[in-house]
């Protein structure tokens, strides 16, 4: 992803060559679910005191992002390994991410997830762990 640039005479001028570049308007894409229904021992998890302990995201084809339970706390996801050189892009991610969860105890129970650089995001399934505490 690049900085972001102005359109002068119909042109812009990057901060780096390239010779294959995407050039689009930015925008913010936001996910976030229902309150989570994780069920309990004597019914519905709705109204219940829970706490998300992790969550696992299933991703195709993705890189970048933020997660979390909601948009004051949202951490980044990785992608980039160890082994991924640092002068080109990490690889498109297909398969599952493990997050630990930076949330305590509440009624809802919500997943954002949030993609705000011009990368691709598809999201499979949305797995959380949660703890539901009956009444």
């Amino acid at each position: 992803a690049h900085p972001d640039r102005v359109v002068t005479s119909g042109a812009i001028t990057l901060q780096r060559s390239a010779s294959k570049v995407q050039i689009g308007l930015g925008y913010t894409s936001t996910l976030q679910t229902n309150r989570i229904e994780a069920g309990a021992g004597d019914g519905t998890a709705q109204g219940k005191t829970k706490r998300v302990n992790k969550v696992v995201l299933r991703f195709y084809n993705t890189l970048g992002g933020f997660a979390g339970p909601d948009e004051s706390s949202l951490d980044e996801i990785q992608f980039r390994r160890g082994s991924d050189p640092m002068n080109q892009a990490p690889p498109l991610f297909t398969g599952d991410k493990l997050i630990e969860w930076p949330d305590g105890y509440n009624f809802d129970g919500f997943v954002m997830i949030q993609q705000t650089q011009p990368l691709p995001m598809t999201i499979v399934a949305i797995m959380p762990q949660v703890h539901t505490f009956d009444r």
